[in-house]
């Protein structure tokens, strides 16, 4: 049993956003289950199921819902409140300082569990931190970053997949979520990437650190209908080019509205452009194959990310100029 300090509140809240895949969610949680147990964690550690609108693999929640355990919740609706619905929900449940979110088709490694929180536990000034993964984050290497600029540089738009995620719920919290959902619920990127818009708001308001420590083991995932992310946007459109240029812009005026330095929002905005060229260039030749004229997605991006950057203030213009002729070189190379 690891020797951790327990003379504070829950540290951490483990939460598992569901949706169609409760035989998937029960191993985890059972899994989840075990390792406290194992390491004693139970007074530290809660775990959080939330399920919505599943109508398919039902036997796994109900299964769910016959577990009694201390520091466990299991919470349902009938009604589906799609990813990002269904993400805000599951943090507003959690009632430890920090939560992790985690997909229900991964693993938690059970001796790397205890090192964490104890890290945590240490660091109570964190706002996000990163875990090791087998596949997305099989190389992430340790680090500390200061908020703002340092923290940016480091972890700004690198968060495309959730597992492993810890938020320290004192900065990001419920009247911080809710405002962004507010002013960002409606727009595709907020739909598809809202841990990104979280990610941005930690990263400006406390320090980053990510770590080596292997901690998830990403399980394969299912073959299953195509989801939605909203009543009239589907996950497999989010890579027309059209739609990737619409989530930079979403992620564009998050930036504008974040309450920062210059520096900082300058520093965001290099990282939106090499992050969405990066995307835009991945997928060539799925757009080429389907008989898309490159050039003309090109052009497009380009013209639609100068469009953002038009009304830099007076004092940025300088900025606005290197901005512009970043954009011109990505273009370029990209061809």
């Amino acid at each position: 049993m690891y020797e951790l300090n327990n003379g504070v509140d829950m540290i951490l809240s483990i939460c598992i956003p569901t949706h169609n895949r409760g035989h998937r969610a029960f191993e985890l949680t059972t899994e989840l289950l075990e390792t406290r147990r194992s390491y004693g964690l139970e007074d530290m550690l809660e775990i959080v199921v939330a399920e919505n609108g599943s109508n398919i693999n039902l036997e796994g929640y109900d299964k769910l819902r016959e577990i009694q355990a201390e520091n466990f919740l299991y919470a349902s609706v009938p009604e589906n409140l799609f990813f990002y619905g269904n993400v805000h929900r599951v943090l507003d449940l959690a009632s430890g300082d920090f939560a992790m979110v985690i997909s229900d088709e991964d693993h938690v490694v059970p001796e790397a569990l205890p090192l964490y929180i104890q890290y945590l536990q240490d660091h109570p000034e964190l706002s996000i931190m990163k875990a090791r993964t087998t596949r997305m984050y099989n190389e992430l290497e340790p680090v500390y970053a200061e908020k703002g600029v340092e923290a940016v540089h480091a972890y700004y738009m690198c968060g495309n997949y959730i597992s492993g995620t810890f938020y320290n719920l004192r900065v990001l919290t419920k009247v911080a979520r809710d405002e962004m959902r507010e002013r960002y619920g409606a727009m595709y990127g907020y739909q598809m990437y809202v841990h990104m818009f979280f990610d941005a708001y930690c990263l400006v308001n406390g320090n980053y650190a990510g770590s080596d420590i292997l901690l998830i083991r990403e399980g394969e995932p299912e073959q299953m209908e195509q989801m939605s992310v909203s009543d009239t946007l589907s996950i497999g459109a989010y890579n027309e080019p059209k739609n990737r240029i619409q989530q930079f812009r979403d992620f564009v005026q998050q930036v504008r509205d974040i309450q920062t330095g210059i520096g900082t929002k300058l520093s965001m905005y290099i990282d939106l452009i090499e992050k969405y060229y990066s995307l835009i260039s991945m997928l060539k030749e799925v757009y080429l194959a389907a008989g898309m004229d490159w050039n003309r997605i090109v052009d497009m991006t380009s013209i639609a990310m100068k469009e953002e950057f038009r009304d830099f203030p007076p004092t940025m213009l300088d900025q606005k100029k290197d901005v512009f002729e970043m954009i011109d070189l990505y273009s370029d190379a990209i061809r």
